[in-house]
């Protein structure tokens, strides 16, 4: 085996190793089986049935958390209903 082959195998073996390491500590996708972490995962977030259909919606708060009165009025203003595309949704009185 030749300094070039050598060369080209250590390359490969590092190539490799960043590629992992980057998918475990990047881009590793998860899921949850069940729906015991939903809650947790959504983070922030207020629920209310559409008014003209009845579906649940949940929409995802600010990053500033429930501690800031702004809030509500920021993030949910332009919410709207994914089944009939109602754009009343009464998220910030919830």
């Amino acid at each position: 085996m030749g300094p070039g082959s050598r060369r080209a195998i250590e390359g490969v073996i590092l190539f490799v190793a960043v590629v992992l390491l980057i998918r475990a500590l990047l881009v590793e996708p998860y899921g949850v089986p069940t729906g015991s972490m939903a809650m947790t995962l959504l983070g922030h977030h207020k629920c209310c049935d559409c008014p003209r259909c009845g579906f649940p919606v949940t929409m995802g708060g600010g990053s500033r958390g429930p501690e800031d009165p702004g809030d509500g009025r920021r993030c949910y203003q332009g919410a709207w209903c994914p089944n009939c595309g109602c754009p009343d949704l009464p998220l910030t009185e919830v």
